[in-house]
């Protein structure tokens, strides 16, 4: 059965190539695959890379009516491997990272696939910056959606906290915009309702930033 779903796969992604994948064959493989989990057994029949919310989309739907299990890594970080499952497509979406900063400069909206360093980084050369966890290889928008505990929860609050807005692909395939009520449920219910392909988010303007005693101190201006 894995055998076929890989070919029907590989047949999808031929008029798609500027999805990238990987199979167990792929030369690449084997790093892609590497999680921070308990659980690294798990063999994907394939790891595919979509570059848009679109992608995921069209990736969805294929899954969907082929009868493909999927799953979603953003980073890879959890206890039960869950960002793996053995003969299933897995989605990963870590070249779905963009980000946007509002011209107010309150707000941003990121990529599904962004991880936290990398958000961190890009917010601070605009001389900002939003609440993060520990662990710069954390997918945000799984660590967000579900809590988001970290070093600036005391100052502004859980990630979870910061999400204002969320575009993500449902069950079926649709491309979605959250409204108010779906919101509340991805504040703390996250990849339980779709694949969030951005959220959009507060961010905060930084006066300075400084080390002490292996600390992070941030200082801010409102």
């Amino acid at each position: 059965m894995a055998d076929a779903n890989l070919t029907t796969l590989e047949s999808f992604l031929e008029k798609h190539q500027h999805i990238t994948y990987a199979t167990p064959s792929s030369q690449g493989y084997t790093s892609l695959r590497q999680i921070f989990a308990r659980d690294q057994e798990a063999v994907p029949i394939a790891i595919v890379r979509p570059q848009s919310a679109a992608d995921v989309s069209l990736l969805v739907k294929f899954a969907v009516s082929n009868s493909i299990r999927f799953t979603i890594r953003t980073g890879g970080h959890n206890l039960s491997g869950a960002a793996f499952a053995q003969d299933a497509l897995a989605i990963d979406m870590r070249d779905i990272s963009s980000i946007n900063v509002s011209a107010d400069k309150r707000t941003a909206k990121i990529g599904g696939g962004i991880l936290q360093s990398d958000l961190a980084i890009a917010l601070d050369k605009e001389g900002l910056a939003t609440p993060v966890g520990a662990v710069g290889s954390v997918g945000y928008v799984g660590w967000s959606t579900y809590g988001g505990y970290g070093p600036f929860s005391r100052h502004w609050g859980l990630g979870v906290d910061q999400i204002v807005g969320a575009k993500l692909v449902d069950s079926k395939g649709g491309l979605i915009v959250a409204d108010e009520r779906l919101l509340k449920g991805l504040r703390g219910g996250g990849g339980l309702f779709g694949v969030i392909v951005e959220l959009e988010i507060k961010v905060y303007p930084l006066k300075n930033v400084s080390y002490r005693r292996s600390r992070l101190v941030t200082v801010w201006r409102d």
